[in-house]
C-alpha cells in the first residue's frame, strides 16, 4: 500500500515540470512577441501587457513551481543538473524584476537601421522590448536588459524542467546508467 502511494506522488513530479515548462515557454514567448504586439495593438500594451503586476505575478507563479518540481526531482533522482539549470533560471527571472522596484537602474539598448546607437538609462520601459519608427523613417528597436535576462532565465528554467523530467523518467524505469549521463 505504501509503495502505491509513493508511486502516485512520484508521478506528480513530471506534471509540475510540465506546468513549469509551459509557463517558462509562455514567459519567453511574451518577451519575444512584445515588439510585434507594440506595433499591432499599442492599447493592449498600455493596458496590461507590459504592466509591472503581470511580470510580478508570472514570477510568483513560475518560481515556486520550479522550486517544488526541482527539489522533488532532486530528492528522487539525485541528478543536480536540473536544479542547477532551473534555480539559475529562477534567479535570473527574479533579478529581472529588480528595476521595477527601483533597485537596479533600467538599462535600455537601442538599435536603428542595424546599428547599435545607445545604451541609456530610462524610466519608462522597464521590461518589454519595443519597435518604433525613428525620425528618419527607419525602425528603432529598444531592448531593456531585463528582457534579455528574463528570456535567458526562461530558457534555463525550461532546460532544468526538461532535464528533471528526463532524469525522473529514467529513475522510475530503472535506467539509472543511461540517465546519469542525460
Amino acid at each position: 500500500m505504501i509503495s502505491n502511494v509513493s508511486n502516485v506522488s512520484q508521478e506528480n513530479y513530471p506534471s509540475s515540470d510540465r506546468y513549469g515548462i509551459t509557463l517558462s515557454l509562455l514567459c519567453g514567448i511574451h518577451c519575444a512577441i512584445s515588439p510585434i504586439i507594440y506595433l499591432l495593438a499599442p492599447t493592449l500594451v498600455a493596458s496590461w501587457w507590459s504592466a509591472k503586476s503581470v511580470h510580478i505575478v508570472a514570477a510568483l507563479v513560475i518560481v515556486p513551481i520550479a522550486i517544488y518540481a526541482l527539489s522533488r526531482g532532486l530528492t528522487r533522482h539525485k541528478n543536480k543538473w536540473p536544479s542547477i539549470l532551473g534555480y539559475s533560471g529562477s534567479f535570473l527571472i527574479i533579478l529581472a524584476l529588480l528595476p521595477m522596484w527601483g533597485y537596479l537602474s533600467p538599462l535600455l539598448f537601442t538599435w536603428t537601421d542595424g546599428f547599435f546607437i545607445d545604451a541609456s538609462q530610462v524610466g519608462t520601459q522597464l521590461c518589454c522590448p519595443t519597435i518604433s519608427k525613428g525620425l528618419n523613417g527607419g525602425m528603432i528597436i529598444s531592448l531593456p536588459w531585463a528582457t534579455i535576462i528574463t528570456f535567458v532565465g526562461s530558457i534555463l528554467l525550461c532546460a532544468g524542467h526538461l532535464k528533471n523530467c528526463m532524469s525522473f523518467k529514467c529513475g522510475i524505469n530503472g535506467c539509472s546508467d543511461a540517465c546519469q549521463s542525460a
